[in-house]
């Protein structure tokens, strides 16, 4: 159906409603523009592409892991990123990949002449990220228009100088490139960052993989003793049973002798002393206990009557010593009685009667037949 078929009504209905749709295309546009900018303009604030950036560039082995774009980590911070990566020339002895990167503002002001960068493994994929350290000693690798080292919070001036081996600041423009007056020509002149590159993980892997198959024959050579150890340890466990089931019956009697001996009875004795001797014993102890018993009364007894002729004997003594007191002349009469009685069996001797009864022996005594000569010899 054409338009100029529709009545008037409808032509200025379809007509508000293209308005309406065209505002909303409008205002759709607007809004996908609005988005479009903060996305650009947050990526530009996290990228720091509205930032000074100053380049570095270190020499490494193997840029395995490593791609333009990555970020560059300081202090655990996104402070820039990898920006090149070229290998070196063949004829070069000494390197082997050339891999440029920037620092963006404020982060350069951290880094000092004695800052390294190194390489670090990411993950067990391969991948390895570049981190830079901060400086502590020495002076900043670039300088600002003001001629003071960079800080972290300091205000954003152009940079001005670059620190060369020379242990001066060079001039450079905002390109940073340095003027050569031999042949009045500008050269781009990145700061170079001594490298420390730690191997990959594929590298460790490689070495530990070598390690270990440089070390199987001994690992080898290991378990075979393990295994041989094991084998006599099972030989040594059959002979322990074997042993044991022959030292069982001798723990039984063990077992049977400390029964017995735990017995209150006295089983040991009953071992050391049999029943019939032990009744002999026994009534041999009774008879000598028997015997003691009549020989203790029979001492008591004794001990009894001695005491009494003690006794006796001692009152004799004191009546002896009574009389002696009494008398002083007894002891010279018992002296005279003593001398007659002497004279009296000196008669006898001498009668003639009794003399026969004192004469000595008629036969003289034996004498050797040798005469003894001095010093004990003999002829």
């Amino acid at each position: 159906m054409a338009l100029q078929d529709l009545t008037p009504q409808l032509r200025t209905r379809l007509s508000r409603i293209e308005r309406v749709v065209g505002v909303f295309v409008i205002l759709a546009t607007l809004i996908l523009l609005a988005g479009l900018a903060y996305y650009v303009y947050s990526t530009a604030q996290r990228k720091g592409w509205f930032l000074t950036k100053a380049p570095y560039f270190v020499f490494v082995q193997s840029a395995a892991g490593l791609n333009v774009g990555d970020p560059v980590k300081l202090m655990g911070f996104d402070a820039g990123e990898i920006t090149k990566i070229e290998p070196m020339p063949p004829s070069d002895p000494m390197f082997n990949v050339y891999v440029e990167f920037a620092i963006r503002s404020p982060y350069y002001g951290y880094l000092w002449t004695d800052s390294r960068a190194k390489l670090t493994a990411g993950d067990f994929l391969g991948n390895r990220f570049l981190e830079v350290t901060k400086g502590t000693n020495g002076v900043p690798t670039y300088q600002i228009n003001s001629g003071e080292p960079t800080e972290p919070n300091a205000k954003e001036l152009p940079i001005t100088g670059v620190w060369n081996d020379q242990n001066a600041y060079i001039p450079i423009n905002k390109k940073f490139e340095v003027y050569n007056e031999k042949d009045h020509t500008y050269k781009y002149s990145p700061y170079w960052l001594r490298s420390e590159e730690s191997p990959s993980l594929s590298d460790r892997l490689d070495d530990v993989i070598a390690i270990v198959q440089a070390n199987l024959p001994i690992v080898f050579s290991l378990t075979n003793s393990l295994a041989e150890s094991l084998t006599n340890s099972a030989h040594m466990v059959e002979r322990l049973d074997q042993t044991l089931l022959g030292v069982q019956p001798i723990l039984t009697n063990l077992t049977i002798i400390s029964a017995q001996l735990s017995n209150p009875h006295g089983a040991l004795g009953e071992w050391l002393i049999p029943t019939q001797i032990n009744q002999r014993i026994q009534g041999t102890l009774t008879t000598a206990d028997a015997t003691l018993r009549s020989a203790n009364t029979n001492v008591n007894m004794l001990a009894d009557n001695l005491n009494h002729t003690l006794e006796s004997v001692a009152a004799i003594t004191a009546n002896l010593k009574d009389q002696v007191q009494a008398n002083s002349l007894m002891l010279s009469q018992i002296s005279s009685l003593v001398v007659d009685a002497d004279d009296f069996v000196q008669g006898l001797k001498r009668n003639w009667l009794l003399k026969a009864s004192f004469q000595s022996p008629s036969n003289p005594p034996i004498e050797g037949l040798v005469a003894p000569s001095v010093g004990g010899g003999g002829k």
